[in-house]
């Protein structure tokens, strides 16, 4: 009986498609309008052809989409929900192309009918919404992270008998492999961009993450060689070992030539605290760019004035935070200014630092992510992690929490995996082991004027020079010893 229906709609469809353009002409003179021509066969169009739907980013169009797309045409009326920016920024990077430019692309291409922004990852509420006849996709999110999306799909179009169309995947194109084919050319700017891609991969991941302080070149060598992922510059480290105070008494030039020695010596990515970003929305973003040309793969800045006092210091009329719209705008030209894709920049609330309520932190930490924000670190002194939860029971997902629990260090990783937190720092133990150790050694020596009781507690030379890659160059300069 179904296609007994089908069979008569279609002849029928044929029939008023013949009837009407046979009668374009006196269409045209009754109302002496083509536009009203193309609007009554509009009309129809819309009425009777079945609805497609696409959820698709198209940051750089390739052959691959045009092939979803032409697909998708031959079933009737495409409609494309494109990712919004955010959606792209919160997936894997930001975007080589907004969304006004990714839609006027799009807007060219004959296969598609209507463009609609979609502002997650997940279709499904607007698939509810617009009740699309079938959804077309790409047969790899069968595999691929996003499997969970395909099954809400799933269950929202069996919701109204809708049925899901899946296209095989245009293997070896895609917007990834064009930039990773860009990035080839120049292996080293392409090194640089993997560390802010490996960063932002740690970050953005389901598991609860670590990333241990380094303060220069030998420190971050340790860290890498221990096992952690990622390093932390911690701004009261790197001013601590050139013996300044955490108050911006280093400069941002002198923050980056240790930088360069960091990352020069590992592998694995960096990410900087920022400090307020030295300055005002230019300073910042002049700092984010010498620390992109340096390889350092992120930067965290906190809403504080500038110069800044360490979080951990009392101050008589309490630490002063910086207005909610200047510090907003000092995220968005940075991320505006980027170029590597995978930088992140990562907004650290002091609210309750600064003694504020949760009220403040959240109302700051949704406006610096609509600014562009890649994640918010959340910051607290007390020695409780109760700031951290009342911050995460009202907080909403849209983007990584990164925690320091410097001060509430015996709350129980277990407790933050709960919480969901994306990421926790070890913000400053290094360092501070490290005074101790320099602090031992030398009264150990001074006291005895004599090594005796110190060789046997400390590294030999030869560990040093293991780090250092001394046998790297004793090789070289057989190799090309004239």
């Amino acid at each position: 009986m179904k296609i007994i229906k089908l069979f008569i709609f279609s002849i029928l469809s044929f029939y008023y498609y013949y009837i009407f353009w046979m009668n374009y002409d006196a269409i045209l003179s009754s109302r002496g309008s083509k536009k009203y021509v193309e609007k009554v066969f509009l009309l129809y169009y819309n009425n009777h052809m079945k609805t497609i739907y696409c959820p698709m980013g198209a940051d750089l169009l390739n052959h691959g989409h045009i092939n979803l797309l032409k697909n998708a045409k031959s079933y009737g009326k495409v409609v494309v929900g494109l990712f919004s920016d955010n959606v792209l920024t919160t997936f894997e990077r930001v975007p080589i192309n907004n969304y006004e430019n990714r839609k006027k692309i799009l807007e060219s291409i004959s296969y598609i009918d209507e463009i609609l922004e979609q502002d997650s990852m997940d279709c499904s509420e607007l698939i509810q919404k617009l009740k699309p006849n079938y959804v077309i996709h790409a047969d790899n999110w069968k595999t691929n992270e996003h499997s969970n999306i395909r099954n809400n799909v799933l269950k929202t179009l069996e919701s109204f008998n809708g049925k899901l169309i899946e296209i095989p995947y245009t293997k070896g194109i895609s917007t990834n492999t064009i930039i990773q084919k860009i990035l080839n050319e120049d292996k080293l700017r392409n090194n640089y961009i993997l560390k802010s891609k490996k960063l932002r991969q740690l970050i953005f991941s389901e598991d609860l993450e670590f990333i241990m302080e380094a303060h220069n070149g030998m420190s971050a060598k340790i860290v890498e060689e221990t096992g952690f992922k990622a390093i932390w510059a911690s701004g009261l480290c790197l001013s601590g070992s050139l013996g300044l105070r955490d108050n911006n008494e280093a400069s941002w030039s002198q923050v980056v030539d240790v930088l360069e020695y960091m990352s020069n010596s590992v592998d694995i990515p960096i990410l900087v605290d920022g400090d307020q970003g030295f300055g005002n929305f230019n300073n910042a973003r002049i700092f984010c760019k010498n620390l992109e040309q340096r390889g350092i793969a992120g930067v965290v800045f906190e809403d504080k004035l500038f110069p800044k006092t360490n979080s951990f210091i009392e101050v008589s009329d309490g630490q002063k935070l910086a207005d909610i719209n200047e510090f907003s705008g000092k995220i968005r030209a940075c991320k505006e200014s980027q170029i590597n894709p995978y930088f992140l920049v990562i907004a650290r609330l002091e609210a309750f630092i600064a003694g504020y309520d949760v009220e403040e932190a959240l109302k700051r930490a949704y406006a610096y992510h609509e600014a562009g924000a890649d994640a918010i670190l959340v910051h607290s002194k007390i020695n409780t992690s109760k700031d951290i939860d009342d911050f995460m029971s009202r907080w909403d997902n849209r983007c990584p929490i990164i925690i320091v629990p410097t001060k509430y260090h015996t709350t129980p990783t277990d407790h933050f995996r709960d919480l969901n937190i994306s990421t926790v720092i070890w913000a400053n133990h290094n360092f501070r082991s490290c005074i101790e150790a320099v602090r031992k050694t030398s009264k150990q020596i001074y006291d005895d004027q004599s090594l005796n009781n110190v060789e046997d507690n400390i590294v030999t030379v030869k560990e040093i020079f293991n780090y250092t890659k001394e046998h790297e160059l004793k090789d070289d300069e057989k190799k090309y010893k004239v």
